[in-house]
Parts: structure tokens; sequence; C-alpha cells
């Protein structure tokens, strides 16, 4: 009898670590999502867009990475930094969630960096 309420107690303790190790994996799973979106989007802003005389990034690329960003729960806000040789700086902060079901964690993550955006002539 002894050995089966034992057994049982280590049953149920290793489900809990069980548990718990899934919830660490989505939690870590969705911090891997918020950096491949803030990648992906650096990298979008930096390849595609063109700012415009008033250091405004064009519609098309601006509309692009806030649609990706909506797919993800995130919010993007974007400023004009600086101004060098033919190129507009800009400072892009991301905000991601990042969520954890079992410690009922839901915070919103934020990340920022500096992309530069050739300027558009004429």
């Amino acid at each position: 009898m002894k050995s089966i309420i034992e057994s049982s107690v280590y049953l149920v303790i290793m489900a809990l670590i069980c548990i718990i190790s899934l919830d660490f994996i989505f939690i870590n799973k969705s911090i891997c999502k918020g950096q491949e979106l803030q990648q992906y989007i650096k990298d979008t802003i930096t390849i595609h867009a063109n700012s415009s005389p008033s250091h405004d990034i064009d519609n098309l690329t601006y509309h692009k990475i806030n649609n990706l960003a909506m797919q993800y729960n995130s919010s993007i806000d974007i400023e004009y930094f600086d101004t060098v040789n033919n190129c507009d700086y800009y400072n892009v902060t991301i905000m991601y969630p990042v969520k954890s079901g079992i410690f009922n964690i839901e915070k919103m993550c934020s990340f920022s960096s500096i992309v530069s955006v050739i300027k558009e002539t004429g």
C-alpha cells in the first residue's frame, strides 16, 4: 500500500514538473516570436522604406509593418531621430506580448532600435 501511495505522489510531482516545463516552453516561444518580429520589421524598414522631405516613412511600408504587427498583437512606434548624408534615422519601438498560462503572466515587452532609411530625391 505504501509503495502505491508513494508512486502516486511521485507521479503527481512529475506531472506538475511537466506542466510547468511546458509553460516555460510557451513563454520562450512567445519571446522568440517577438524577436522574429523585431528583426523582420527592422529589415523591412531598412530595405523597402523611403523617407519623405518631411521625415515620414512612405505609407506602403508603414501599412505593411503595421499589419504585420497587428497579426502578432504587437504595436509599433516610429519616430524621426536624425539625418546624416542621404539617410534619415528613425527610432523604432516595438511592443510585443509575452504570456504564461500557469504563472498568469501577460506582459508587454518593448524593443527599441535605430533604423536607417534612404531619403527620397526630388
